[in-house]
């Protein structure tokens, strides 16, 4: 958002009649303009200077006055172009600020001239806010067709906020309203660029975590190949080669129900800013990190460093006891995690312990003896 810069041409020296106006078009063009109209891609700074400067209020000149009305329609018609047909817009009567919403969609700020002791500066705080937000919005909603209608209602959301402000800011100028709004005035304000955080938080919270499940579902597939693959050679260990595919299997479903458990409940957290690539490769990883961990826990479990196990050691009970503990390392990272640090800190006590056994023992050296 930048406030557009008076930089008109110099055509004070002319004459007002209708012959002359006819030719200042052509005679004394605007380069920036005319480019912008030849590559359909005006920018709404561009546009918003001609409707400003177009009018007597921020242009006393009336030859300059003429030139930039010209340039209106042309100039609309490059931005939509390039940026989509304009649905809402709004410009002030007394202030240069302005807001435009296409159905692209993409949503367009002119800034007020915060030097010129108008603004409050809790209006541009709030102005910022917005600005950022917008930014925010585009790039975390605005990637896929499937996301536009987040992203559109997050935008109406942020515009209904920016246009209120920029009015209050034109009614402030216009002396209609003290300088310094009150503070309940504030409030209204900042609780309506809240809630449109609040609702692009929520749209990108969801979306971050349709990303992620979409992301696990490719993993699944992977891993079941994987399986696949592997069980005609593992099968072929017998009853070790059996309980190793299935804890691979417990694993990975054990991943896998732990994270549909936790949307249904509203405890998985994301971080939406990511990207939807990085979302994706994460909920491919679970997977794949549930079934490592049930193949370790299983190996865990049959070294025999930890006190459990099956009351019996029958093959069908250890076939049940290893899939179990399989399925609750990938249902439960934390627990997994925990269980390998103890069974890690157990191996460091026990060398510790070999090691002073080592140092503390008595010599059998008959010539050492005194």
């Amino acid at each position: 958002m930048v406030t557009p810069q008076r930089a008109p041409p110099r055509l004070s020296d002319l004459e007002a009649d209708g012959k002359k106006r006819a030719a200042i078009g052509d005679d004394y063009p605007i380069a920036e303009y005319n480019f912008a109209i030849e590559r359909h891609a005006a920018s709404f700074h561009q546009l918003g200077a001609a409707i400003f400067y177009s009018k007597e209020e921020f242009n006393d000149s009336e030859p300059e006055r003429f030139v930039y009305e010209r340039y209106i329609k042309p100039l609309t018609k490059a931005f939509e172009i390039a940026h989509g047909a304009i649905v809402h817009s709004f410009y002030c009567q007394h202030v240069i600020a302005a807001v435009v919403l296409s159905d692209r969609p993409e949503l367009s700020f002119i800034l007020p001239p915060l030097d010129a002791g108008i603004v409050p500066v809790a209006i541009a705080d709030l102005l910022f806010e917005c600005d950022r937000l917008n930014v925010e919005a585009d790039r975390v909603l605005g990637r896929g067709p499937s996301r536009s209608r987040d992203l559109k209602t997050t935008q109406m959301l942020i515009y209904a906020a920016v246009v209120n402000l920029c009015n209050l800011i034109d009614c402030i100028d216009s002396e209609k309203r003290p300088a310094s709004p009150s503070r309940s005035i504030l409030d209204l304000h900042r609780r309506e660029v809240r809630h449109a955080h609040d609702y692009y938080q929520r749209a990108a919270e969801r979306l971050a975590k349709f990303d992620y499940f979409c992301g696990m579902l490719i993993g699944v597939a992977v891993c079941s190949a994987l399986v696949a693959a592997g069980a005609w050679t593992l099968l072929g260990f017998g009853p070790d080669g059996r309980i190793l595919v299935s804890c691979l299997a417990a694993g990975g479903i054990g991943a896998v129900v732990s994270v549909m458990s936790r949307i249904t409940f509203g405890e998985l957290s994301l971080d939406y800013e990511a990207g939807r690539g990085l979302l994706f490769m994460f909920g491919a990883f679970r997977p794949v990190i549930g079934m490592a961990l049930g193949a370790a826990m299983m190996v865990l479990a049959a070294s025999g460093i930890l006190p459990i196990g099956p009351r019996s050691g029958s093959t069908k009970e250890l076939f049940f006891f290893y899939t179990l503990i399989a399925f609750l390392a990938g249902f439960s990272e934390r627990w997994a995690q925990d269980m390998l640090r103890r069974t890690a800190d157990q191996i460091s006590i026990h060398d510790n312990n070999r090691r002073k056994n080592r140092v503390n023992k008595p010599s059998s050296d008959p010539g050492r003896e005194s």
